[in-house]
């Protein structure tokens, strides 16, 4: 049986897409035994090196600190042919590409970034004579950019039914519209939740994913673990100064807390949890939902971000809380009525759970002929 070759492209503006290509490599591992080759390949990164550095680390502080100007920058791209016009400046981009093409030969190309999309129109402006067959991952919920399906693709493989009715909607064919989910962590499917609402014990477990605005995690950290009748697991990535703060917070306060910096256990750790507060980035909400674990989001990137809070209260799921007073008054308000919205919550999130969703969408292309 010849073996099949995977390329997934990917880029660094936004973890969800590094997220999506590295657990869809999983997938297509779980199921290739021996008869499939992957490829995860940042294009942008191979191919502009410290100048795609520091446009990575420009997009972070514009999102984080200049939500207005990424907005703005957000409905530019919706609107016009923006990104078709930089043609010119993806000379770099488009010979890196058409190197990997030739090199490595791939039946399957996927796009977890929609820029990738572009360069390939550009190589092979020609759908019909290309030498691969091509699959886009939307990351994002609901408030698609139209930069995800300006470009031919062969099939568009979206987080949930919501968005795959906003392509249906806007002339995408709904056979080339799958909704499988997003593709988490395979381990997720493997993982069995036991969570009792209310906890036998009394004591709710609350998971706080810092992935931005740290300099407000302290004093959130802080008002979290004056709560009675909680037991807090903060995990801080990288940033092990952060760590120490934290660490010396609850140390000050003369309370329990599990700290974690960057952790392979993120799926066992989203499923021990009864409610899980981050930042509502797509590859963070997406787990979360896997889980069947409620979320609280404490900051909505503006654009790409916003589908993710409205699908959230949509199916109660969670909620959106934005600021430390409104994240504290939610947890006592679920806590103050025997955890009825935990439960609640966490009945929405079992609705949007596709656990499964990195092996279906392997499987569904290694299928086809």
């Amino acid at each position: 049986m010849a073996v099949k070759r995977i390329l997934i492209l990917t880029a660094s503006f936004g973890e969800g897409h590094n997220a999506a290509a590295r657990n869809l490599k999983e997938g297509f591992m779980h199921h290739g035994e021996g008869d499939v080759e992957v490829r995860v390949e940042d294009i942008f990164r191979n191919a502009y090196g410290w100048l795609d550095v520091l446009s990575e680390k420009v997009y972070l502080g514009v999102i984080n600190h200049l939500p207005s100007v990424w907005q703005w920058f957000f409905d530019v791209l919706h609107d016009t042919n923006f990104l078709k016009k930089q043609a010119p400046l993806l000379g770099p981009a488009k010979r890196e590409l058409q190197r990997l093409i030739k090199e490595f030969k791939p039946d399957w190309i996927l796009s977890t970034y929609p820029g990738c999309n572009y360069l390939l129109s550009i190589l092979y402006p020609q759908p019909e004579i290309r030498p691969f067959r091509h699959a886009t991952i939307v990351t994002d919920s609901i408030t698609i950019n139209k930069v995800w399906h300006q470009c031919f693709t062969d099939f568009y493989f979206v987080p949930n039914r919501d968005s795959a009715e906003i392509l249906e909607e806007r002339g995408i064919d709904k056979e080339r519209i799958i909704d499988f989910g997003f593709p988490v962590p395979p381990e997720f499917a493997e993982l069995k939740t036991n969570r009792q609402y209310p906890p036998e014990t009394g004591v709710w477990k609350i998971l706080y994913v810092i992935n931005a605005a740290h300099r407000t995690a302290t004093p959130l950290v802080e008002r979290l673990l004056q709560i009675s009748g909680i037991q807090l697991t903060v995990t801080y990535g990288k940033d092990e100064a952060l760590g120490r703060t934290l660490k010396t917070c609850a140390k000050k306060l003369g309370k329990e807390i599990s700290l974690y910096g960057w952790t392979p256990e993120m799926p066992r750790l989203m499923k021990e949890n009864h409610v899980i507060i981050s930042k509502a980035g797509g590859a963070t909400v997406q787990e979360c939902l896997a889980a069947c674990s409620p979320m609280i989001a404490s900051q909505i990137v503006p654009g790409q971000e916003v589908g993710n809070g409205i699908l959230l209260e949509r199916y109660n799921a969670g909620l959106i809380a934005e600021t430390p007073e409104k994240i504290i008054a939610a947890i006592e308000d679920a806590m103050a009525h025997q955890g009825a919205p935990f439960k609640a919550w966490h009945e929405g999130a079992k609705v949007l759970s596709r656990p499964r969703a990195s092996l279906d969408i392997a499987k569904f292309l290694l299928d086809q002929k």
